[in-house]
Order: C-alpha cells, then structure tokens, then sequence
C-alpha cells in the first residue's frame, strides 16, 4: 500500500507534497505507523486520503472487508459482515457505509486521474 500511496515508498506529507524530513514517531503501543513533516509540521498515517481516514479499526479488518463487499456478487449485510470479521454489527455497517459511499462510480476526469487503484493480495488465517 505504501508503493502506491507514497513515491518509492517513502512517506510523503499530504498536506504540503514533502518526502523530505519526514520523522516517524514511536508510541508506546504502534497501532499504524504515524509520522510527522518537518516543513509544515502536520502528523499523517498512511491511511489518510482514504476511506480508512480518522477510523480505529485496524488496517486488516479494512482489507479484509473490502474484499469481502467486493467478492459478493450482490450487496453483503451488514450482519453477514460483522459475522465474517469478527465484530459488531455497527462497526461492520460503518465500514459498509463508508465503502459504498466512496465507491461510487467516478463522472468527472478530474477525480479519475486522482484515484487510486490498490490491489490487493492476502491470506488470512
């Protein structure tokens, strides 16, 4: 995921484009790698800019649903889903709202060229 958010994997700052004097943080209990930008000073994590943005689930369970909406031919429920990852019903209708609010078909040329496409390969056990 880092290759296609970021140039050659290298945390790049959202808000001012610098790659350069970029400092990963530590915390005591590392959920996600967050880092900091030296030029404006803003702290990110790679999920920002996506539909993962300002939620705590972990970045498996995310993944994970995704390819679980997008290996059913029709809708999956909410239930169904909270089912398969292992959690609530009203965690697993957060993440199906956020993906289909997100994952609406793109109308302007615009939004195309700014979308990314990340392809995904898991295993889960």
């Amino acid at each position: 995921m880092k290759d296609k958010l970021w140039i050659n994997g290298l945390p790049t700052c959202p808000f001012c484009g610098c790659y350069h004097g970029i400092t990963k943080l530590k915390y005591q209990y590392p959920v996600i790698e967050r880092f900091k930008c030296n030029n404006c000073g803003e702290k990110f994590t790679i999920k920002i800019g996506t539909l993962m943005e300002g939620s705590k689930l972990p970045l498996k369970k995310w993944l994970l649903a995704i390819f679980l909406m997008n290996e059913q031919k029709n809708s999956i429920s909410s239930c169904q889903l909270a089912k398969e990852l292992g959690c609530t019903q009203k965690t697993a209708w957060f993440i199906k709202t956020r993906y289909m609010n997100n994952n609406n078909p793109i109308t302007s040329d615009e939004a195309f060229q700014e979308s990314i496409s990340i392809n995904c390969n898991l295993t889960f056990n």
